[in-house]
């Protein structure tokens, strides 16, 4: 088999979701509804889904700046690597300040993300460091940075 869909209820709304695929990437699921006998695709408000994506970029940058603060402040390092088993994620993921969904596995990618935003608004900078193997490493700094944590903005 080189692809399949599958027709599934996730939170209560049909998709069609494209599972597996050997020749090519997934696509994104469908929603669907019944029109009497009928399944067709919902409409995609795409300005909705673009707000709702920045939104969610944002809340996930402030978790992860806070869990930064907090790991800093604790003197752990905060690699700036997002390979092997000492990544950003690793760092964090044991931090309260990180929301739960960002500490599962499911969340690691969203955690890259919200350091790659953080880094081009400048909120936090990568800084060299040597490691115990006298290795040049990065790592992720706060630095002076002013960039008011939940816990400021509340």
């Amino acid at each position: 088999m080189r692809s399949r869909l599958a027709l599934l209820t996730v939170n209560d709304q049909l998709q069609l979701v494209h599972e597996k695929s050997n020749l090519g990437p997934l696509q994104d699921p469908i929603l669907l509804t019944w029109d009497g006998p009928v399944l067709i695709p919902q409409a995609r408000n795409r300005v909705a889904e673009k707000l709702s994506d920045e939104r969610r970029l944002t809340d996930d940058a402030t978790s992860v700046f806070d869990a930064m603060n907090a790991a800093i402040n604790a003197g752990d390092t905060v690699n700036a690597t997002k390979s092997g088993n000492a990544t950003v994620w690793h760092a964090l993921a044991s931090y309260s300040e990180l929301d739960g969904e960002l500490r599962a596995k499911s969340g690691k990618q969203r955690v890259f993300n919200a350091v790659v935003h953080l880094m081009q608004t400048n909120r936090i900078h990568q800084e060299e460091y040597r490691g115990n193997n006298r290795h040049m490493k990065k790592k992720v700094g706060t630095g002076a940075n002013q960039w008011r944590s939940r816990a400021q903005i509340a």
